[in-house]
């Protein structure tokens, strides 16, 4: 995705989603560029940011980072650190290095099931 895809799909749009581990968590990312988180075990606050084609958060207690997102549907994305997955990787490098797969909140989820590594 773009960063005019990204602006229009997260700002002031809630996800929930889960890790490759399995672990959910649901993220708001509001228009003003703050973000809130939490998932079973924290919570924290923090900015997110759109730099080039890549979606960075920014918290304040927990590790951020920069993602590369692809969407897996109208209601489905993907998401790959971006230190890991060039701009075009192939789909061997995406089973390897996926973080966590997402949907906006309160609309049923088209993702498939996570990929195995």
């Amino acid at each position: 995705m773009d960063g005019a895809e990204l602006n229009a799909g997260f700002a002031g749009r809630t996800v929930t989603g889960e890790y490759a581990d399995g672990l959910a968590f649901t993220e708001t990312y509001w228009r003003d560029g703050g973000i809130s988180y939490e998932d079973g075990r924290q919570s924290d606050k923090g900015r997110w940011a759109i730099v080039g084609d890549q979606l960075c958060t920014f918290y304040q207690s927990m590790t951020g980072g920069c993602f590369r997102l692809r969407a897996m549907g109208s209601n489905c994305y993907q998401g790959y650190l971006a230190a890991h997955a060039p701009p075009q990787p192939d789909e061997s490098v995406l089973a390897k290095h996926l973080v966590a797969q997402f949907w906006r909140a309160g609309s049923a989820s088209t993702c498939p099931p996570p990929p195995s590594v």
